[in-house]
């Protein structure tokens, strides 16, 4: 990284989280400030990531920066992440503030059984999630010059139901196997990359309403392959 381009780049300082209002792990949180808090983590992830490639963070400050995300209880946790990189902090600040005021009718098409969110990070290494684990309604996979295996075929998918995979991905790739009956949306944006689903986005050949896998993200130099199997 240019010398000049790292004196511009300030520490990052989280403000504190005030003890009056933080929740705690086991605490509910209303579902539809949970769902929107979601989707402001994962543009922080995103630019981030971006960032990286543009050379104005290191391997260690994005590590330590996608933990910071991960850990956010606010928009403002979240804000001064990447206030500091250049041209960034204003575009992203508006898009978050749009989305944690945006409601959509997917939160109440959620089953109120299932987790909220998962976490899966994969960062010079790998992860994977097979047999009969709890799939949660977010899965949020961040992987950095490695990879995840992702299993569902003996998995709960409710029919109707919506699965969202949210990924950040540089350098990497996910391999996921879903069973027959399952639909594919891929709304994910690759940049030198690409998203195979061999099938499974297919309209018109699903009966009843089936489960949906709903894929989204950035991905950087790498990909996404999704393939139907049938279960072991």
């Amino acid at each position: 990284m240019p010398e000049e381009t790292r004196n511009r780049i300030r520490p990052v300082v989280v403000p504190p989280i005030q003890k009056s209002f933080r929740m705690s792990d086991d605490t509910p949180r209303p579902r539809k400030l949970q769902y929107h808090l979601e989707q402001a983590r994962e543009q922080t992830s995103e630019t981030l990531m971006e960032a990286y490639v543009e050379g104005f963070v290191t391997d260690e400050e994005l590590d330590e920066r996608l933990e910071m995300v991960a850990d956010a209880e606010s928009q403002r946790q979240l804000e001064v992440l990447i206030e500091d990189l250049p041209d960034q902090s204003t575009a992203l600040s508006t898009t978050a503030r749009q989305d944690l005021a945006r409601l959509t009718t997917d939160v109440a098409r959620r089953g109120a059984d299932r987790p909220q969110r998962d976490t899966m990070r994969a960062i010079f290494g790998g992860v994977e999630r097979q047999g009969a684990w709890e799939v949660a309604e977010i899965l949020e996979v961040q992987i950095v010059l490695g990879g995840a295996d992702l299993d569902f075929r003996n998995t709960r998918l409710e029919p109707g139901g919506i699965t969202t995979l949210r990924t950040s991905i540089l350098l990497g790739g996910v391999d996921i196997i879903v069973p027959p009956g399952v639909r594919v949306e891929n709304q994910a944006t690759p940049i030198l990359g690409g998203v195979s689903t061999s099938g499974a986005d297919a309209s018109g050949d699903f009966e009843g309403s089936p489960h949906v896998l709903r894929i989204e993200g950035v991905i950087l130099l790498g990909g996404i392959d999704v393939t139907v199997k049938q279960g072991k």
